[in-house]
């Protein structure tokens, strides 16, 4: 792994470098096999991180194409869950890979244009979303109401989960800032919880925490936890190394959805691989928010 400095260092901001660089190294050590790693130094304390994973980086094209495998994958993934909850018979199968073959990218477009536009952003398109629930429609049309409930189920699990991890980070966050007794962090989780927005999960899937409003708690917290609530510094955003695109699934754009043994009709064109573009290649683009919470001065000082 190569480390590349892509903007003037100063020597002001070493230290935030330095343990920007250390965290992302442990990280990506332990989870792929990077040939190149970018940082670059946005402003003060600002650093953003592009790790291509088999080949460089991927511009506004490659980044459209990147999307579109991302997208493919976790359709592919569904899939393989649809085929052990649901169990398709061969003709539902057909049908289902069938029309996720044909519809795919026009369903998709605007998630993937997301992407593609967002050049040196962070990840701005919640693709795991917006496939559940495509394939809730697919499941829906093909399967049978009993097999469509079963998926349903699944469906519900990962939300449940989804909110438990996320509202228990917000509960931790806001105890941080204000001190919380337990009663408080019940009542601070229940209000969380009404207020609940499916893209949070995206949201902390991309390294932000979301933020947990002051005028949503400020009922349940004591005369000095409010005082405390107006001091800007506690208010910042956390912004952190999450997993969320270690783990991306991606599959090539011509290699076809499978359920089991059944793949789409060979009928269905798929998009050609460009001869400049290795069938075997990984686009696969990891990237991270690019704020990270750094202390604004050396503990050894």
């Amino acid at each position: 792994m190569r480390l590349r400095r892509t903007d003037l260092f100063r020597p002001r901001i070493a230290t935030r470098l330095l343990f920007a660089a250390w965290a992302m190294g442990c990280l990506v050590a332990g989870s792929v096999d990077a040939q190149e790693v970018q940082v670059q130094i946005v402003g003060e304390g600002d650093v953003q991180f592009n790790v291509a994973l088999g080949g460089v980086m991927a511009g506004a094209d490659g980044r459209a194409e990147t999307a579109q495998r991302w997208v493919r994958g976790f359709i592919q993934n569904e899939f393989n869950n649809v085929e052990r909850i649901c169990k398709p018979s061969t003709q539902e199968a057909q049908a289902l890979v069938d029309v996720a073959e044909r519809e795919w990218k026009s369903r998709l477009t605007n998630t993937i244009r997301a992407y593609a536009e967002s050049q040196n952003q962070p990840i701005n398109a919640d693709f795991e979303s917006r496939v559940e629930r495509l394939i809730q429609i697919w499941v829906r049309d093909a399967l049978s109401d009993e097999q469509y409930e079963k998926w349903e189920q699944e469906i519900d699990v990962r939300l449940a989960y989804r909110k438990r991890i996320v509202i228990g980070r917000m509960v931790m966050d806001c105890e941080r800032k204000y001190g919380l007794t337990h009663a408080q962090m019940d009542e601070v989780e229940k209000i969380t919880l009404e207020r609940w927005k499916d893209s949070w999960w995206s949201m902390y899937r991309t390294g932000t925490l979301p933020e947990t409003k002051f005028a949503w708690i400020s009922k349940v917290l004591s005369e000095s936890q409010r005082t405390a609530g107006t001091d800007r510094a506690s208010q910042s955003t956390v912004h952190f190394m999450g997993g969320g695109f270690v783990d991306m699934p991606t599959l090539r754009l011509d290699e076809r959805f499978k359920i089991g043994s059944i793949s789409s009709s060979e009928e269905i064109p798929l998009d050609k691989v460009e001869p400049s573009e290795p069938a075997d290649r990984n686009m696969l683009l990891f990237e991270v928010a690019p704020k990270i919470f750094v202390p604004d001065r050396d503990p050894r000082r």
